[in-house]
């Protein structure tokens, strides 16, 4: 089963705390922006400094091959999860008065931008979109880890935002792109990034997981059927928090 414990590195506010902010005051991205080389053959994402929020979350979603024998199926798991997570969000951003910008990324051999968190939707409309099929398709293919976490950090440049977290769900075998962990550990150390790496499969590879989120314990789920248990005790904690 999932295992808890996974702390998220650098500066951590709470929901509480950021609502107590003016969020016509969130810092603008300082230094230069981070752009991909061409070579590298990864999406660029424009920065939207004008966009300001508390909170700036980008999900980074593996779809590719490694993910399972019914990777298909298993991806519609992990899209479901995804979206009771950011129902979630979106009640307690609800509650305390809190500007989120989500963005989503999908990725296999190649990274495809899904939803780019510099556009004004809400988390609500967005939830709407994983409705939209031929927008979130599962497309198989290696695992270029990297080059999401690439896109990733443009997306969280983007807008700007007291706190960036990058979400990350993937069984951790990078097979193209390159390892994925000195560029993570930049996200974290210029950027202050907090990556979240949430495995799955019952065949992650730690090491990989651990050097990219910069944590010693990873959060996993070993079966696929394993995010609704996960998504339940979300709702259930949401329940608790919100009486």
């Amino acid at each position: 089963p999932f295992r808890q414990g996974q702390k998220w590195s650098g500066k951590s506010y709470s929901f509480l705390e950021l609502s107590r902010m003016n969020v016509k005051s969130a810092p603008s991205q300082q230094g230069t922006f981070y752009r991909p080389r061409t070579f590298e053959s990864v999406p660029v994402v424009e920065p939207c400094q004008a966009v300001k929020c508390h909170l700036s979350m980008t999900v980074i979603m593996d779809s590719s091959g490694s993910v399972g024998s019914v990777g298909a199926e298993n991806y519609r798991k992990e899209l479901g999860f995804v979206k009771t997570l950011l129902q979630i969000l979106a009640v307690k951003a609800e509650d305390v008065n809190l500007k989120v910008c989500v963005g989503l990324i999908s990725y296999s051999t190649n990274v495809h931008v899904e939803i780019d968190p510099c556009c004004e939707n809400s988390i609500c409309r967005i939830v709407d979109q994983f409705s939209e099929r031929r927008r979130l398709l599962y497309r198989g293919g290696s695992t270029n880890t990297a080059g999401a976490l690439k896109v990733a950090r443009q997306m969280l440049q983007g807008p700007a935002s007291f706190k960036k977290v990058a979400l990350l769900i993937t069984d951790g075998k990078s097979n193209t792109g390159g390892s994925p962990v000195n560029f993570a550990r930049r996200m974290r150390e210029q950027d202050g990034i907090q990556i979240v790496a949430l495995g799955v499969t019952n065949s992650v590879n730690e090491f990989e997981m651990k050097g990219v989120s910069g944590n010693d314990l990873v959060t996993k789920i070993d079966q696929f059927d394993e995010f609704h248990e996960l998504a339940n005790l979300l709702l259930q904690a949401n329940k608790v928090a919100s009486n």
